[in-house]
């Protein structure tokens, strides 16, 4: 079991933490992590290839097989390597994987979207509470999983002190953007996040996840 305390940072709305602990979320799909309704109808990298996902600190992060599909978070290019994140579904959240492929290599997995030409959405992943206060005594929303709205800057930062043994949620601040409507109209909120192990890591999960989705052709 992974137990080095660090981060891993892939995207300015997301941060997925690694450290030792035993509690295991669950996955989502078939229990692997593979897309389900209702995200099928969305960006979806189906893997050609088996393919491992290594992590900042050359350690695997994921091994996935071939046939098996994940829905995208994001697929863009950046500093002339193309990204591609999945997000692997558990029952607690989404946890997302990053691939790095050299310019003009050819990505494992085929899919519907384009590169750097699909909209952004925000996906509630499990039904979620959201709170006025750090201590989470004050709800002011709740939101049932399969909420999608568009992505209009949420984006979410840890607060408090952390468990470095994964035993107790982690607190977070989310900065509320397309789901301010849903929630009185604040700018930002506090959640709770379960601590879900994918393999022999655990990650800190937050419910809430940019995904993407095609985007729609011009109307004629």
């Amino acid at each position: 079991m992974k137990c080095a305390g660090k981060w891993i940072v892939a995207l300015a709305a997301s941060a997925a933490l690694v450290g030792c602990g035993d509690e295991d979320g669950g996955g989502g799909g078939a229990g692997s992590g593979t897309v389900a309704e209702p995200w099928t109808t969305y960006c979806v990298a189906t893997f050609t290839e088996d393919y491992t996902f290594i992590d900042p600190f050359g350690d695997v992060d994921l091994e996935v097989q071939a046939g098996e599909a994940y829905l995208m978070g994001d697929y863009r290019t950046f500093a002339g390597e193309l990204r591609a994140d999945i997000l692997y579904l558990t029952s607690a959240g989404p946890v997302e994987f990053t691939a790095e492929l050299a310019a003009g290599e050819t990505p494992p997995f085929t899919t519907d979207c384009e590169v750097d030409a699909n909209q952004h959405n925000l996906g509630v992943f499990a039904d979620t509470t959201l709170y006025g206060d750090e201590a989470l005594t004050e709800e002011i929303c709740q939101l049932p999983a399969g909420t999608i709205v568009e992505n209009q800057g949420t984006s979410y930062a840890l607060v408090g002190e952390i468990d470095f043994l994964g035993t107790s949620p982690s607190t977070y601040r989310v900065t509320l953007g397309g789901l301010s409507e849903r929630c009185g109209g604040g700018e930002e909120a506090f959640v709770s996040a379960p601590w879900v192990k994918v393999g022999s890591t655990n990650h800190s999960v937050v419910p809430l996840k940019g995904f993407l989705a095609p985007t729609p052709a011009p109307s004629q």
